[in-house]
């Protein structure tokens, strides 16, 4: 439960936003390989309410001592972006991803890291944003003009 105060829309007085986080998840490992399904509900009340909810599933492979791969996959439906909700993905190395989503729509990511040597790394990832509602993402000079986003990461370390 969060509470916030925010200025309402003739910007004469403070109303209260209330915000509602829940998660259930469920995980299971075991040697070379791991799994997790999660799934979040969320619930927002300022001068309206919107709801949301996210089913997400993550898998962990290490196939081999030097190779790991996990990959990601969620459906998420949320009334509006004040009721987004948050995922966290794998990501390189020195950085972290925990998007936001709104509206309908999946998300799907692979991430792959192979130490080839104690000298060197490489490391990719290939994610995809797929939404059912609406054509374009984004807006201003960094729209979007199609439903899905796809990004590539590529980090290649070397220790001298």
């Amino acid at each position: 439960l969060k509470m916030r105060q925010y200025d309402n829309k003739e910007k004469t007085s403070l109303t209260y936003k209330t915000e509602h986080r829940a998660r259930a998840a469920a995980e299971y490992a075991a040697a070379g390989w791991s799994t997790r399904t999660q799934v979040d509900f969320t619930s927002s009340r300022h001068e309206g309410s919107s709801r949301g909810w996210m089913v997400s599933h993550a898998v962990k492979l290490v196939p081999v001592k030097w190779l790991k791969i996990s990959g990601t996959a969620a459906f998420f439906k949320t009334d509006d972006y004040d009721s987004r909700l948050y995922l966290y993905e794998q990501g390189m190395l020195y950085s972290m991803y925990f998007p936001s989503f709104y509206g309908k729509g999946m998300r799907y990511a692979l991430f792959a890291r192979a130490d080839l040597s104690h000298r060197l790394m490489i490391a990719a990832k290939l994610g995809t944003t797929k939404y059912f509602d609406r054509d374009h993402i984004g807006s201003g000079r960094q729209q979007i003009d199609h439903s899905s986003a796809t990004d590539v990461e590529v980090q290649l370390r070397v220790r001298l």
